[in-house]
């Protein structure tokens, strides 16, 4: 025998079987979650009995299709494509973010970065004693980025960065100033050879300085105002020693060569 209850959503008198008392079902109407009663909680109508075949089609005309012939029930077409809507409307919502934010996070080509670290190497050579060239083995080699300065209060104390003076400690002030301008020291090997490294590719100023003496005269104007723009005392850097000052284009595997001729 139909039990007949109210959806409290939509205020709809629904039917259910005897059997599926106390069991939760979805109104058709609605989709309220229901559960549903022991007995009938609305009303008979005077004269109409609840196991006539009219009381049994209008339950199953109240949940259509959503009652299966096993005696299960499932959610009402309407509900079930509002929630299909709303699964798309999510799924397309998933996939402009990830788009977006995909290519926000796309790494740039590894053969056009500006930004990761570059290995450069050089080699440096003077004229020997017997007129041909010989590598010239303890030189300096100092290279600063063209483009970034450090304020005029706060230039390299260069001290140590001739090649006459101590090789400075790693964890020389001197050279982590350097290094935090984006540039990079280092000294030749006994092949006239170095390497070093320097955060990114760009336009560098690239300061050699010979082990061997300079030679008469002071070193250009031009010269010690630019290296003047670095450290404290250019003419205490450059002065004693012969140099050769350039600006170059570095990019990861770069060599820098130059030989000081006669």
């Amino acid at each position: 025998m139909p039990v007949r209850f109210r959806c409290y959503g939509c205020q709809r008198v629904l039917n259910a079987l005897e059997r599926k008392i106390g069991e939760r079902v979805n109104c058709p109407g609605c989709g309220t979650l229901l559960v549903v009663p022991e007995g009938d909680t609305v009303p008979s109508p005077p004269g109409v009995p609840l196991d006539s075949e009219a009381t049994s089609s209008a339950a199953r005309a109240d949940f259509g299709e959503s009652w299966a012939s096993s005696g299960g029930f499932r959610i009402s077409r309407r509900v079930i494509y509002a929630q299909a809507v709303l699964l798309a409307i999510a799924a397309a919502g998933f996939f402009v973010a990830g788009y977006f934010i995909g290519r926000g996070k796309e790494p740039a080509p590894s053969g056009d970065s500006g930004s990761r670290t570059i290995a450069v190497t050089g080699h440096i050579e003077l004229v020997g004693p017997g007129g041909a060239f010989v590598p010239d083995a303890g030189a300096a080699v100092l290279i600063l980025p063209a483009e970034r300065k450090p304020r005029r209060d706060a230039k390299i104390d260069a001290a140590v960065l001739g090649p006459l003076a101590a090789l400075p400690a790693e964890n020389d002030l001197a050279l982590a100033h350097v290094e935090s301008l984006g540039g990079a020291y280092a000294r030749t090997d006994e092949r006239g050879d170095f390497r070093l490294s320097l955060p990114q590719r760009g336009s560098y100023r690239v300061l050699v300085l010979s082990r061997e003496p300079a030679g008469d005269g002071e070193p250009s104007r031009a010269d010690l105002a630019l290296v003047g723009e670095y450290v404290v005392d250019a003419l205490g850097l450059l002065g004693p020693q012969r140099y050769h000052l350039a600006t170059a284009d570095l990019a990861d595997g770069s060599r820098f060569e130059h030989r000081f001729s006669e």
